[in-house]
């Protein structure tokens, strides 16, 4: 557990910032085609 905290923490910050960039992408994209 302790060899899988350094490497699964990185990880997992990358997949949220990519879920949350792709969601503020989709975001802008129906407000600017309102």
């Amino acid at each position: 557990m302790n060899l899988f905290l350094p490497v699964g923490t990185p990880v997992v910050i990358v997949c949220m910032r990519i879920v949350w960039h792709q969601g503020m992408t989709f975001t802008n994209v129906r407000l600017g085609h309102r």
